[in-house]
């Protein structure tokens, strides 16, 4: 879409599978880009709300239109900034991790908080075109190597963190979804503090 990366139709049936049949109501995404996802899954269902962070300017004017063209201004409020300084005391249901995929790590521990006793988080670009799993057999630029080592990192702090469950689904470019292991206590906060990879 205009060169703007979004989600795979797959993934995006996938996403509104999960949302139905979890009733899904309030969600955090992390990275608006044109609001093609977060119209996507609003229309579901005139209960959902949604609040979405972009940091490009251009991009959150975009997706203000698009979110106005729907007539959604009520579900989706669309937030200019950076979302590592979002800060909210909102619980939701679902958090969506679509931007930088090198802060994956970073953005978890910022918004585990926010996550309801039972919510879920969702990744997407978990695969990154299949890199990540190539990743040892493949000669890449450096910053397109560090990024596939951060993403692969994350993925390995976040499966072998005793405190959560994961699951990961070959569904576009891949899908990790992240719950509490222990949603009875929710005090296990951030999977590792201070990462500087």
């Amino acid at each position: 879409m205009n060169n703007v990366p979004i989600m795979e139709d797959a993934g995006i049936l996938f996403c509104q599978d999960f949302i139905r049949s979890h009733n899904v109501i309030n969600i955090l995404e992390i990275g608006t880009a044109v609001a093609y996802w977060s119209i996507a899954m609003a229309c579901l269902d005139p209960n959902i709300r949604i609040t979405t962070i972009e940091f490009s300017h251009a991009r959150y004017l975009e997706a203000m239109s698009n979110v106005k063209s729907f007539g959604l201004e009520n579900q989706i409020d669309c937030v200019w900034m950076d979302a590592k300084d979002y800060r909210t005391d909102k619980k939701f249901d679902l958090i969506f991790l679509d931007g930088p995929k090198a802060q994956q790590l970073h953005y978890f521990n910022l918004f585990i908080n926010n996550l309801s006793a039972h919510g879920t988080i969702l990744v997407d670009n978990i695969n990154f075109h299949g890199h990540v799993a190539n990743r040892l057999q493949l000669v890449l630029r450096k910053n397109l190597r560090h990024m596939v080592e951060k993403i692969a990192y994350f993925q390995n702090v976040v499966e072998n963190n005793p405190d959560y469950i994961t699951h990961k689904y070959d569904v576009g470019d891949g899908i990790l979804l992240i719950w509490r292991k222990y949603p009875e206590s929710i005090d296990c906060d951030m999977i590792t503090k201070g990462d500087s990879r």
